[in-house]
């Protein structure tokens, strides 16, 4: 009986003291002021303002695209048609495609023509010594009289023409030195390939580049405009000897 009251006892000191304790370990409160500090507010500049305004850096706005014409109209016409022909699961049938091709083709046709477009012009490939408005095209460069021929067109002002027939000149050159064989039917560009000779090839590429660019591009040439042309001409006609 004595040891049940001595355990009671003893519990009833150990929680006293962990009581105490607790006591004793709590911290009184602190009590905080109220924040009374006055809030300054700060305003950009005008100046500042469009300073930003003005500069590429912070211009956020989308670009409106431009608006389309008739022509891009029809062609996105033309790509709606197809796309929806071509992913749809109800035309299978082989003549409905045959008979839109037919429709998109004469519209393109109609278009074409009523701009004035030469149909033969875009389907074929131009040759660069076929079909040229001038009278000595199919005669035999290699018996032609071309200083007398080039003089008579500078005496007469037509420097374009003067610039075609020293290119030919140029081709009768290299042909009589054996460095390309001259042909009616060949193109400039054969005559570029076929030019082996390194330290030539360059300088005869670049007087073909002019001639085309005169001739075919019909540009009227101003007299130091050909004299300049006529100089590259006459130095590459001295590399050749």
């Amino acid at each position: 009986m004595k040891a049940t009251f001595r355990v009671l006892f003893l519990l009833i000191l150990l929680t006293a003291v962990r009581t105490s304790a607790g006591f004793a370990s709590a911290s009184p409160a602190i009590s905080c002021p109220n924040d009374t500090t006055r809030v300054l507010t700060r305003l950009p500049l005008n100046s500042s303002i469009e300073k930003f305004n003005s500069d590429p850096e912070f211009q956020y706005k989308k670009d409106i695209a431009p608006q389309t014409d008739w022509w891009g109209k029809f062609w996105q016409w033309v790509y709606r048609l197809f796309d929806r022909l071509f992913s749809g699961l109800n035309y299978g049938n082989f003549w409905q495609y045959v008979f839109i091709l037919i429709i998109a083709g004469t519209a393109t046709f109609v278009i074409l023509k009523l701009l004035g477009i030469n149909l033969t012009a875009l389907f074929s490939r131009r040759s660069a010594d076929i079909d040229l408005p001038y009278e000595t095209l199919h005669e035999d460069v290699r018996i032609m009289d071309f200083d007398k021929l080039i003089a008579d067109a500078i005496d007469n002002r037509n420097f374009r023409l003067a610039v075609r027939l020293y290119y030919l000149k140029t081709l009768k050159e290299l042909n009589n030195r054996s460095m390309i064989t001259w042909k009616p039917e060949k193109t400039n560009h054969n005559y570029i390939t076929e030019l082996s000779a390194l330290h030539l090839k360059e300088g005869f590429q670049q007087m073909t580049h002019q001639f085309e660019f005169v001739w075919y591009g019909e540009f009227d040439l101003a007299e130091n405009e050909f004299n300049a042309i006529r100089q590259s001409f006459l130095s590459f006609h001295q590399q050749i000897i």
